[in-house]
């Protein structure tokens, strides 16, 4: 079946066809290269006779499993505190954008003059970052509202 020579601490083995035909249905089968499938054949049969060395191993996959599992969880409490900040972000801008239709509806209903109005939007907008012209529209649509009260 096999040939062994041995050369000091290096074995190196020469198949048969038919041996090298096996390992190469098996290895299909189970979803592996030659050379990694042989290489489970060696550590299982190493295993076998030592039970003690496959607990070890069988140990240092969990560790090695857990260490994945805790980077995963560290990830996931960083996104999930990204998105609380994103919230409380998002909610702050909405009470400042508030704050500003209400101010600049005030200073129209007290008859301010047009200058100190834009402003008071352009003020606004580089505030917020909003374009001036979109945080003038929705003034206009909260003065609207406010005047039909």
């Amino acid at each position: 079946m096999a040939k062994k020579i041995k050369q000091g601490k290096l074995k190196t083995f020469f198949l048969d066809i038919i041996t090298i035909k096996l390992l190469r249905e098996l290895s299909n089968e189970n979803n592996m290269n030659m050379s990694e499938f042989i290489d489970w054949l060696i550590q299982n049969y190493y295993n076998s006779k030592d039970p003690i060395k496959q607990l070890q191993q069988l140990e240092e996959q969990e560790k090695e499993l857990l260490d994945k599992l805790n980077e995963i969880r560290k990830q996931k409490e960083i996104l999930y505190y990204k998105i609380e900040q994103q919230k409380k972000l998002k909610q702050q801008r909405e009470e400042m954008l508030n704050q500003a239709l209400d101010i600049i509806v005030n200073k129209f209903i007290r008859g301010c003059d047009r200058v100190e109005i834009e402003n008071i939007i352009r003020y606004w907008s580089f505030r917020l970052n909003i374009p001036f012209d979109e945080l003038s529209f929705k003034a206009k649509k909260r003065l609207d509202e406010v005047m039909k009260r």
